[in-house]
């Protein structure tokens, strides 16, 4: 098991987790001031990876948007 983390999450306020941090199977969004600003996950591979994309091209879900069970996968990647 690795952990894969993306973002600068620094100061962060908030944080999301998705899946079961007890079995080691989870995605946290670290949220600072209403915007996500770094993720971090174990098995839950290839989220880094995308989350690293949206993070670095800005159209990363709000975090609302991620607590009402937005998936990441349906973000347009074309658009920006």
């Amino acid at each position: 098991m690795q952990l894969r983390y993306c973002g600068i999450g620094e100061g962060w306020d908030d944080v999301i987790i998705k899946g079961n941090p007890d079995e080691m199977k989870f995605v946290a969004y670290y949220c600072k001031e209403g915007k996500v600003i770094a993720v971090a996950s174990m098995q839950m591979d290839p989220i880094v990876t995308r989350s690293a994309e949206l993070l670095r091209l800005g159209i990363m879900p709000t975090p609302e948007e991620l607590r009402g069970g937005k998936d990441l996968y349906t973000v347009d990647l074309a658009g920006a």
